[in-house]
């Protein structure tokens, strides 16, 4: 509606006219097309201010009518309280009502509702007033074709960008221009047209917000390997911009977030620096913080997560309070989100539950497949959407990608159970069961549940069937054992016998067991669940995770996931990691299962196994035939301890330094003249430990050079390496039986 300098009667960008003219969808409305039903206040408002163009420069008559059809049958949608307000609608709607009389249109609105309308607009303009903070100053700013007569036009201009416009919208920049005919402001609207045509975005720039929404969308999706030179040049780019100081990025706490997070967690050597601005005091002050824009507190939540460095308590800070207000849930920062709400809260929901240290690569790419919104619509002052934002193409290539990734999988997977297979087929023992070879006695419920398990593999793929009769005979001559007291019972037997039994029952396995004996020991499980229940311990849960192979559908695999090591495995446990690769088809899990496949001494008991080697020649008193041996062993045990030890030293003061630095934890002087002296008292304790080992280090070193003097016996060698280590039921496996 900008009037030409040379003419009042003329517009200045007539190709706008035409445009609405052209572009009038068939229902009367102007906006968004296919929009969701619940953006109807957004479709009045486009609606409304189209024919108000219209109507001002005397064009479309037949349009204007049919807007006007619209907004009669739709006005009812601004009291639904569930439908979406766009920003500033409050401010906005009622002024171009007012525009509106005064250009003589009789609008279809109900009295009471104009007036409802204009009574809420000056409780939000009066309680802004009183408030006068720096966030509702820049609101107003932002709203500023809303605002008519009421608003202080030239001090709006100290939020004008290098671009011309004021954050980066054309209907704020037209506004301003409008009053002030601001020579900047008209040449970012020129530059608009000229890229977009006749039509104006929302929105201008959005190039940088854009492609990292994208970038993220890929790397969710866990199809970005398909893209990594475009991905890599839009990353330069960014990083590019963030160096430059780019407005687009540092003005904005989402776009700033947002890079931040992805330059870090690609490598790029970005300062946490920024986010200095964006305290929670300062972004409270900003115009984000006065919209309560919960998508901005989600982008500086994970941008909090992606700490490296230990003097980031800036981060630190970020964490604790954009935590809290997720958490809230009727925090006033769920007043406003700038896509569909149930979007937004699955989207806190899945952010406080995985943050970026728990999150599971192919489970969050099934997530976000699963709550991908090919249409995505976001909503700023009018809705607009954007390729880059959301596709359909995108989430094919994602769903194939997946697919593709789960076959090769479950091939892997098929493999492992073949050779396992083979080993059962080929290692049962003569009476029908499976397990170590001439057990002891009082071991026979081992030896069940070993059965047990290698009967099952056997029959969930339809093989040896005539080994699987010979250990459910086996099974069915010793199964009075379980109600031997003196008998020895395997961690976790209580939980992981009764689970086999169902799941052979399951299967059409009828097994030789008498229903009182297994009544009594599912009894005895549910029991024992219940009381870890109530225990709530970490211990129970540490226990709950080490016996997953038993707990069934009653266990949460995700949570158990924390217990996972370096080499893939939990508990260094075969058994366990594949009952939780089964269920997650983790990578790490598969890969560590190989690996023990491959070569048991992979099997991380090295030092255990020696240790107890050195121990039992100590105590049977034969050291002396071994000294090189020994010495070699406690050496490389040392530098290990050493090395735990360091790391810990290292920790606490890290731990401590953290905890005088960081004025947010706010501790008492009681509180850390405490945490000093338990610190201080460990330090003491490690250097104790330290000069004793070194003490003793010397000892032996003199003792042996005093033993070197005297003539010794003939030494007989042995070997104390766990290369020979050999015991027939760790490769026992439940691969592949899913329980």
């Amino acid at each position: 509606m900008i009037t030409s300098p040379a003419s009042h009667r003329t517009p200045l960008f007539p190709q706008c006219l035409n445009w609405l003219l052209a572009n009038q969808h068939l229902d009367g409305s102007w906006g968004l097309p296919d929009r969701h039903p619940l953006l109807m206040n957004d479709a009045l408002l486009s609606t409304l201010a189209s024919i108000l163009a219209l109507k001002q420069w005397g064009v479309g008559e037949d349009q204007i009518n049919r807007g006007l059809h619209f907004i009669q049958s739709n006005i009812a949608s601004i009291q639904d309280e569930k439908q979406h307000l766009p920003i500033g609608f409050g401010i906005n709607f009622p002024s171009l009502i007012e525009y509106a009389q005064n250009l003589g249109i009789n609008l279809p609105i109900e009295a009471t509702i104009l007036n409802t309308m204009i009574q809420k607009r000056e409780i939000e303009l009066q309680r802004g007033k009183q408030r006068n903070s720096e966030g509702w100053r820049e609101y107003q700013a932002y709203v500023s074709e809303g605002m008519q007569d009421s608003q202080d036009w030239k001090t709006i201009m100290k939020y004008q960008r290098k671009n011309g416009s004021l954050f980066n919208s054309p209907a704020t920049t037209a506004a301003v221009f409008q009053r002030l005919k601001n020579a900047e402001c008209l040449g970012y609207l020129q530059s608009v047209l000229e890229k977009f045509g006749n039509a104006v975005p929302t929105i201008h720039p959005l190039d940088i917000y854009a492609r990292l929404c994208m970038i993220d969308s890929l790397e969710r999706l866990g199809i970005n390997h398909h893209f990594k030179e475009e991905i890599r040049s839009v990353l330069d780019d960014t990083y590019r911009f963030w160096v430059q100081g780019a407005e687009d990025i540092f003005l904005d706490p989402t776009t700033c977030a947002m890079a931040f997070r992805i330059l870090r967690l690609n490598g790029y050597d970005v300062s946490s620096d920024p986010f200095y601005q964006y305290s929670e005091d300062k972004f409270a002050e900003s115009l984000k913080g006065y919209l309560k824009d919960v998508g901005a507190v989600i982008e500086l939540y994970r941008a909090s997560q992606a700490i490296i460095h230990p003097d980031e308590s800036i981060l630190v800070r970020q964490s604790l309070w954009t935590k809290q207000l997720l958490k809230q849930e009727s925090s006033p920062y769920r007043l406003y989100a700038d896509k569909l709400r149930r979007y937004v809260d699955q989207e806190v929901k899945d952010v406080l539950n995985f943050p970026l240290y728990a999150n599971l690569e192919r489970l969050l790419n099934r997530r976000s497949m699963e709550y991908y919104n090919v249409e995505e619509t976001r909503i700023s002052k009018s809705s607009y959407r954007s390729c880059n934002l959301a596709s359909q193409e995108i989430l094919k290539l994602a769903v194939e990608d997946f697919n593709i990734c789960q076959s090769i999988h479950i091939e892997e997977l098929k493999q492992l159970s073949r050779h396992c297979l083979n080993w059962l087929l080929a290692n049962q023992h003569l009476d029908g069961s499976w397990g170590l070879p001439d057990r002891h006695p009082l071991l026979m419920n081992d030896a069940l549940l070993s059965t047990l398990a290698s009967i099952l593999a056997l029959k969930q793929w339809g093989v040896g069937e005539d080994q699987i009769n010979r250990g459910l005979h086996f099974i069915q001559s010793n199964i009075a054992s379980i109600q031997d007291e003196k008998q020895h019972l395997p961690i976790g037997f209580g939980i992981n016998f009764p689970s086999l039994i169902e799941y052979a029952q399951n299967l059409g396995i009828n097994l030789p067991i008498e229903a009182t004996i297994l009544n009594t020991m599912i009894q005895k499980r549910e029991i024992e669940l219940q009381r870890g229940k109530q225990s709530n311990s970490e211990g129970w849960r540490a226990y709950r995770a080490y016996v997953s192979e038993g707990m069934q559908d009653s266990q949460d695999w995700k949570t158990t996931m924390k217990y996972q090591r370096k080499n893939g495995s939990l508990f260094i446990s075969p058994a366990t990691t594949a009952a939780v690769f089964q269920r997650l088809k983790n990578a790490e899990c598969l890969g560590y299962l190989q690996s023990v496949l491959e070569n048991l001494e992979m099997q991380p008991l090295d030092i255990y196994a020696r240790l107890c080697m050195v121990d039992s020649l100590e105590r049977l008193g034969i050291n002396h035939h071994f000294k090189e041996e020994i010495r070699s062993v406690l050496d490389d045990t040392y530098r290990v301890m050493l090395l735990k030890l360091a790391i810990r030293a290292q920790q606490m003061s890290e731990d401590l330094s953290q905890l005088m630095k960081d004025k947010a934890m706010e501790a008492t002087l009681e509180k850390l003249m405490k945490t000093i002296v338990e610190q201080r008292d460990e330090m003491i304790m490690l250097r104790s430990m330290n000069q004793r080992m070194e003490q003793l280090s010397t000892d032996v070193n003199e003792y042996t050079i005093q033993m070197l003097d005297q003539p010794t016996p003939e030494s007989h060698h042995t070997d104390i390496s766990t290369d020979r280590y050999n015991d027939a039921h760790s490769n026992m496996s439940t691969d592949g039986i899913d329980k």
